[in-house]
Parts: structure tokens; C-alpha cells; sequence
């Protein structure tokens, strides 16, 4: 009976798991925002704080539908996302910056 239960225990964990992985708690997105207005021209900074590294979707930042489980293959994926010649047309490293966290 000892070892059902182990079993039992070890398969609730592995699901639990599972399930965090899978619903995004334990996963990175990758973003792009818009630092230049979103700090040096935001009137509300004082209230928003840095709309780059703290909260998640705002009118300065959007996460690309991708989802990474480790920090560092979002930032390699942004970071090879944003030196292709269309994301550096669209958002120019002098306003934008990428980056990945789970705030989404």
C-alpha cells in the first residue's frame, strides 16, 4: 500500500507541474516596449513606474505570442526576433527594447 501511495504523490506533483507549465506560471514571453515614451515622455511615470520591467501589457509594451519555459531562450529568441531587418525598421533600438518576463 506504501508504494501506491508514493506513486499516487509523485503523479500529483508531476501534474501539478504539468498543469503550472502549461497554464504559464512558469513560462517567459518575449516583449517590445517603447522606453522613449513610456518613461521619458510619460506625464504618469510616477504612477505607472518603468512600464518596461514592471506590470505587463500596456499601450508602450506587447508580448509576442511565444512562450519559453527558460529566461534564456526568450531572450535569445527576442534578441534574434529584433535584429532581423523588419523588427529593426519598426522598432528602432533608440526608442525600443526587448526583453522577457512572466508579467504577461
Amino acid at each position: 500500500m506504501l508504494v501506491n501511495t508514493k506513486n499516487l504523490i509523485t503523479i500529483l506533483i508531476l501534474l501539478t507541474v504539468s498543469l503550472k507549465v502549461y497554464a504559464g506560471i512558469m513560462n517567459h514571453k518575449p516583449y517590445y516596449c517603447n522606453y522613449h515614451e513610456g518613461i521619458f515622455n510619460n506625464a504618469n511615470l510616477a504612477e505607472t513606474g518603468d512600464v518596461c520591467t514592471e506590470g505587463g501589457t500596456s499601450q508602450y509594451k506587447f508580448y509576442l505570442n511565444k512562450k519559453f519555459t527558460s529566461f534564456e531562450k526568450c531572450m535569445s529568441y527576442i534578441t534574434d526576433h529584433g535584429n532581423t531587418a523588419d523588427s529593426k525598421a519598426r522598432y528602432p533600438t533608440d526608442k525600443w527594447m526587448i526583453g522577457c518576463d512572466k508579467n504577461w
